[in-house]
């Protein structure tokens, strides 16, 4: 079958028939949230309906429901500015964390070099590597007791940073757990307030701030949703993937797009299955990485190379 003819077989209208029922009906879709179940379950059905065998596969996962966080400035002079708590960051205690800030630019490595941060609540940028991840450990190794990060984008922008600080991408291991799973409250800020508390940290004078997480982490059912159009010639497979969880709000490109597209190719895969010399199998999981929610997923999936 040639590759035009194919493409002419997909529909947009199918895709955004599913973003829209997935934004309205699942707008927030959290690993090990009731959302997020009733979102591996709709993949599998919208799978089935496709023409492709589907079925929703429960397991334990860590995952983390972070909440809105705070961030205020208490001097020089008394400021406040809305904050994220960023996922699997460790919560504050109620009266919030209170520390000087100390600008480690990007958190790297050589930022952190010959500097005593004991004590300290470190302020670093998203906009350059290392990843979330690395720079909450790296400030954590060095004695801070929090971290502030500022978000990309432009100047003037207010917008707040997702994410998680968990550097293992999946479930830890004991020893992972043990060493390299988040050991400090981490928040994120916009670039805007970013930028005010970076001029103040760079005037000299003595900049101290009251940081607030909160956040629940745990040990949660998560759901991943498996699809498959076999071969009628073979058993190998190309596979497929995307994540299904999303962070809270409708998410239409993170990652409801995503998935809306496979079920769509499920479909014109299903009527040309004897065509294929390899099948398709897609994973559609509800994240269990370090970069999001918890454990990712929800997919065609192809078997083989």
């Amino acid at each position: 079958m040639a590759s035009l003819d194919f493409l002419g077989e997909l529909s947009v209208d199918n895709v955004r028939s599913d973003v829209e029922h997935i934004t309205t009906h699942f707008p927030s879709r959290l690993a090990g949230s009731e959302s997020g179940r009733k979102m591996a379950e709709y993949s599998a059905e919208r799978m089935k309906q496709n023409g492709a065998g589907a079925y929703v596969q429960e397991f334990q996962a860590l995952v983390s429901f972070p909440e809105a966080g705070g961030c205020v400035v208490i001097e020089p002079a008394a400021s406040t500015m809305p904050a994220n708590t960023l996922g699997h960051s460790l919560p504050t205690a109620d009266g919030g964390l209170v520390g000087e800030l100390v600008d480690v630019k990007s958190a790297s490595t050589q930022d952190f070099a010959g500097k005593d941060f004991a004590g300290k609540i470190v302020l670093c940028g998203l906009d350059d590597s290392p990843m979330r991840h690395e720079k909450q450990r790296q400030a954590a190794l060095r004695g801070a007791i929090g971290a502030v990060m500022i978000n990309t984008g432009p100047a003037d922008s207010k917008l707040l940073p997702f994410g998680s600080v968990k550097p293992a991408w999946g479930n830890p291991s004991p020893d992972i757990h043990r060493d390299e799973v988040p050991r400090i409250p981490c928040i994120g800020i916009s670039r805007f307030h970013g930028n005010q508390l970076r001029a103040l940290c760079a005037s000299g004078q003595r900049v101290s701030v009251e940081m607030k997480a909160s956040v629940v982490n745990g040990w949660y059912p998560i759901h991943n949703t498996i699809g498959e159009v076999k071969s009628a010639v073979s058993d190998d497979f190309v596979l497929i993937g995307g994540h299904q969880d999303a962070w809270y709000g409708a998410r239409a490109t993170d990652n409801a797009s995503a998935n809306s597209c496979m079920f769509e190719l499920a479909r014109v895969f299903a009527r040309h299955r004897g065509e294929f010399r390899r099948g398709f199998s897609s994973r559609g999981s509800i994240s269990c990485d370090g970069s999001d929610t918890g454990c990712q997923g929800s997919g065609m999936e192809r078997k083989g190379n």
